[in-house]
């Protein structure tokens, strides 16, 4: 075999060996996100799960009347939706979950925390009623035809 053949050779299976380390590295790196994303996922669907529990008690619903966290490889990974009833009111859960963050916000700040827990209670309880509004409230039908006047007067009512 010449030189030039043995270099042809030689370049040919330098690239079939680049191929093979590009496609492991892909491969790895491939698997290095997805274990990323995963982790992330989890993370946030259990922080959602426990705001989610945190706001479901302070809008007075009972610990044991709340739908329990989902089990499986993949059902752990989904955060709470749809809506929940407490005190005969149907509430959106990614609301909920927003009080209920809130009040963690809030928990977690020692500056904020004083001996009267009516305090805090208190202002979780104002936010919860901007942030949180009963679905019932806006389960208004095209054959109602309210007026704009009849429309300021029930928004009048929610405040």
């Amino acid at each position: 075999m010449s030189g030039i053949e043995q270099l042809g050779s030689a370049r040919i299976a330098l690239k079939k060996n680049q191929k093979k380390h590009n496609m492991l590295a892909n491969v790895f790196a491939d698997l290095a996100a997805t274990s990323v994303w995963l982790k992330d996922r989890l993370g946030k669907a259990t922080t959602a799960w426990g705001d989610y529990e945190k706001g479901y008690t302070s809008l007075g619903g009972e610990p044991g009347g709340m739908e329990e966290r989902p089990t499986g490889i993949l059902n752990v990974l989904k955060k709470p939706t749809g809506t929940v009833t407490i005190d005969n009111l149907k509430y959106d859960k990614e609301n909920i979950i927003k009080v209920g963050a809130f009040e963690s916000s809030i928990g977690s700040h020692p500056d904020l925390i004083t001996s009267e827990d009516s305090w805090l209670s208190e202002i979780v309880t104002k936010y919860a009623k901007l942030v949180t509004q009963p679905e019932d409230l806006f389960d208004i039908k095209d054959e109602d035809n309210f007026t704009n006047e009849e429309i300021d007067q029930i928004l009048e009512g929610v405040k």
